[in-house]
């Protein structure tokens, strides 16, 4: 394999690695907005989630 080849291949593991961050960041955010509307859903859930997150 030529060293272009190589870094060809290099760069397109780059952009897929790339790729697959956005796609678990976009996960995130929607686990996140699930758990928001389970919240809204069960006014339980809500004071469960302001107690962890104020500490």
């Amino acid at each position: 394999m030529s060293f272009a080849g190589l870094l060809v291949s290099l760069a397109d593991l780059l952009v897929s690695f790339a790729g697959l961050l956005v796609n678990f960041a976009v996960l995130l955010v929607n686990f996140a907005q699930l758990l928001v509307s389970l919240a809204e859903f069960n006014p339980i859930i809500m004071k469960r989630c302001k107690a962890l997150l104020s500490g």
